[in-house]
């Protein structure tokens, strides 16, 4: 099956049986020494950067909540942007379980 970004996102169903959608809420990601930078290529996506950094594409969220020079409402970027990869994820992802749990 392939990935959808709503996937995760949690829900409930309402005493009426309608799906009801929590919002999501994600952490600050404060700038590290860990971090590392690269610049867009042509056909890079959030998605694609996350597996090639994390090893997973569900963590698309934690480069696009780190950087706000992209139109986060799309997953394509533009070649020639340069991204912030955030490396502290074990932090990143303990903050974000805390806001939404």
């Amino acid at each position: 099956m392939a990935y959808s970004r709503y996937q995760d996102i949690p829900d409930k169903n309402s005493k009426e049986g309608n799906r009801v959608v929590r919002s999501t809420i994600y952490p600050p990601i404060v700038r590290s020494d860990n971090d590392i930078y690269v610049l867009t290529t042509t056909g890079d996506t959030l998605y694609a950067l996350a597996e090639q950094y994390y090893g997973d594409v569900n963590y698309y969220w934690m480069i696009g909540e780190a950087n706000d020079n992209i139109d986060k409402s799309t997953q394509t970027l533009k070649p020639g942007l340069q991204l912030r990869i955030p490396l502290d994820r074990e932090t990143i992802l303990r903050d974000f379980e805390e806001l939404n749990s």
